[in-house]
């Protein structure tokens, strides 16, 4: 039954569409400030033409911030980036598209906890497992509940 409910799901029904982006040439600083601010320890990364490039996490960002401050006095510190950022964390992240089931997600979130959700080539929202699970509960109760009414309303016909 579990597989079946998840075989109904989309991924559109488990993202959160709450996320804060970055472009890849914004520095460090502008990364590092908007993640502060962020409902999530992730930033999308987008290029000129607002497709996905990445995702960075806060640690990579502040560990980016701090390299940044350690060297102020050389003047390419200032010139870091977003796309510097992501490479030099060397994580790939592979976005998903929104209609993908959730059936289909096995093996997609090792080594990572958060994944882009895209329509076309734009980025509509992140996925994390958590959500998945809690996306996958609302189901089974909604099921559920159906269920129950349409035994109800049968017995009430009788």
């Amino acid at each position: 039954r579990s597989v079946a409910v998840l075989k109904s799901l989309r991924v559109k029904d488990a993202m959160v569409t709450n996320f804060e982006t970055v472009h890849e040439h914004d520095s460090v600083k502008t990364c590092h400030e908007k993640i502060r601010t962020c409902h999530y320890p992730f930033l999308v990364v987008l290029d000129a033409q607002e497709r996905f490039k990445g995702l960075l996490t806060v640690d990579v960002i502040e560990k980016g911030l701090l390299s940044h401050l350690q060297s102020q006095s050389d003047k390419l510190s200032g010139l870091l980036e977003a796309k510097d950022l992501l490479y030099r964390a060397g994580v790939t992240s592979r976005p998903v598209s929104e209609d993908l089931p959730l059936a289909e997600l096995k093996g997609l979130f090792s080594g990572q906890s958060c994944l882009a959700v895209i329509r076309g080539d734009k980025v509509v929202g992140l996925l994390f497992a958590h959500d998945i699970r809690q996306c996958y509960d609302r189901e089974v109760a909604r099921l559920s509940f159906v269920i129950q009414a349409n035994q109800n309303s049968r017995l009430g016909t009788r």
